[in-house]
């Protein structure tokens, strides 16, 4: 059988646009085509105004460019559980170290100090652009002249840089800006209702005195500060009170109360990292579940054990089914690695044949062939060669009454051998003496050789049977599995590419395999015999 060509690949159906048009040229298809190679100019036409093609060219590299930008923002300003642990971080951190007693020069002061901080900033981003966009442009408009392929490439890598320096200035403004946003609004608001911020600072200062060891409680040290006007803050009363204690006990507490938030911040980091790694992976999860499917392929409705599951997206699995059942169909009636047939010694001593059977038996009564009491192993597969076959015997029913219809035969070491008039022999094996003769008797109705000699023999646990009980045969019942039948063609002179030749004839074989498995007569049974026999016919 000729194995199918794969289809030839279209033009049309190659994405690559620098490979298409590579190939349209080499079909002479534009006639206009300038290129340049090692600073050596080759022109065979195309048009001359080269700054409106520059101009063109770098509008669509800066579109690319700010696509790949707003791509970039995008990541570099998307929200995670991280950054979440980050913000409560500094949040925390603000509250722990603000000065609770900050006059309204200082609050003006520090306002400011921020405004010229993101003026810099500022600055320095709009600079950064500035920089890149004039020499950038201007090197990458000279480079196209000489060679546009140069072009693209040097500035897709300058632009890739620079935006990744421009995207630092920005993140940075843009979190210096919110964070100075921020503490705007909570100082104005602190400075427009002190009273109520103070209520709360000592409530939450009162609470932390319960817990910070030391002689200074939070009313003293809040009077204290107030008098020579210090800077008045949670970190600062723990780091006093703790300061009071022996300088044993002062360094114990002054590392715990630090380790603490650090320690606390860590955890939050590993654990949201965690989570985020975590729901990622179930994205990914349900992202390749909801694409792939499992399909259980049952190629013979009669025979619904006999299954192939495949799992898969669509577009695999349409290929993958039509291969399941096209090679179903191609060696469901055939034999696939069986030997069927004599030695060279055999053909040579005995007559030729013509027609023919092989039987065979399986452990298991249908498909799937796995024998679970052999440990999930393939069944066990024995096989009997009935030659010179009666044309008359030839009948589905016949031949599976021969082998002990549905229930089968016990299989084991006694070997009946059946010595035919057509010099051929007839063998089997069965569990007992007497089965193998009442075997071999079935089997004799079905040929036309006449019996000439039987011998029953046992196999022994002697020799190298002894050694190796593994060869030895056990007693295991099998069941009519298939029949194939071997009909063959004599030529009276040889034709090539049909015929094979042997010492005395030429001939042409062919076969059909029938399964004895199912409970009633395939369908087809009748009608594949009758062409098989037709096929027999000398010529």
């Amino acid at each position: 059988m000729a194995l199918p060509k794969a289809p030839a690949v279209a033009l049309s159906a190659i994405k690559s646009k620098a490979l298409s048009e590579a190939i349209i040229r080499l079909q002479g298809s534009e006639s206009s085509v300038k290129s340049i190679s090692l600073g050596v100019k080759r022109e065979t036409g195309g048009s001359s105004n080269w700054l409106s093609n520059a101009l063109s060219w770098a509008l669509g590299q800066l579109g690319g460019f700010l696509v790949w930008g707003a791509g970039a923002l995008a990541r570099a300003f998307s929200f995670s559980l991280t950054s979440l642990v980050s913000w409560v971080q500094a949040g925390t951190y603000f509250i722990w170290t603000f000065n609770w007693s900050m006059t309204d020069q200082e609050i003006a002061q520090q306002i400011e100090s921020a405004k010229v901080g993101i003026a810099s900033l500022l600055g320095g981003a709009a600079g950064e652009l500035a920089g890149y966009l004039t020499c950038g442009a201007t090197a990458g408009g000279l480079l196209y002249v000489f060679n546009p392929q140069m072009a693209a490439y040097v500035l897709k890598e300058l632009g890739e840089e620079g935006l990744e320096e421009f995207l630092g200035y920005i993140y940075s403004l843009a979190s210096t800006t919110f964070q100075t946003s921020a503490y705007f609004a909570f100082v104005k608001l602190y400075q427009s209702n002190r009273a109520l911020f103070h209520l709360w600072r000592d409530l939450a200062g009162t609470a932390l005195d319960s817990v910070v060891p030391g002689q200074l409680s939070w009313t003293e040290y809040v009077k204290q500060r107030q008098a020579d006007g210090g800077y008045l803050s949670f970190a600062g009363f723990i780091e006093e009170s703790v300061e009071t204690l022996n300088p044993v006990a002062a360094a114990f507490f002054e590392e715990f109360f630090e380790e603490v938030f650090e320690g606390c911040f860590e955890a939050l980091y590993v654990v949201g990292g965690s989570a985020e790694a975590w729901i990622a992976e179930q994205r990914v999860q349900q992202q390749i579940q909801a694409q792939q499917k499992v399909v259980q392929v049952i190629p013979n409705r009669e025979i619904e054990k006999e299954s192939v599951i495949l799992a898969g997206d669509t577009q695999s699995l349409k290929p993958a089914i039509t291969s399941v059942l096209a090679t179903y169909q191609l060696v469901e009636n055939r034999d696939v690695g069986a030997i069927v047939g004599q030695p060279v010694p055999d053909y040579l001593a005995a007559n030729p044949q013509s027609l023919r059977i092989i039987i065979e038996m399986m452990s298991v009564p249908e498909p799937p062939w796995t024998d679970l009491q052999r440990g999930g192993r393939r069944a066990k597969r024995v096989t009997i060669a009935v030659p010179d076959l009666d044309r008359t015997k030839l009948d589905w029913e016949k031949i599976k009454l021969a082998v002990g219809g549905e229930n089968g035969y016990l299989y084991g070491r006694f070997r009946a051998t059946a010595f035919l008039s057509n010099g051929r022999q007839m063998a089997c094996y069965c569990a007992s003496e007497e089965e193998a003769e009442q075997l071999m008797a079935r089997l004799l109705t079905l040929t036309q050789a006449e019996l000439l000699r039987l011998s029953i023999t046992e196999e022994k646990r002697e020799g190298e049977l002894a050694r190796r009980p593994g060869l030895l045969k056990d007693i295991v019942r099998v069941y009519p599995a298939y029949f194939t039948i071997l009909n063959r063609r004599e030529y009276f002179a040889p034709r090539e590419g049909e015929t094979r030749q042997s010492l005395r004839q030429n001939y042409q074989d062919r076969r059909v395999r029938i399964p004895l498995y199912p409970k009633q007569k395939p369908d087809w049974a009748n009608e594949a015999i009758a062409d098989l026999l037709r096929f027999g016919t000398v010529r």
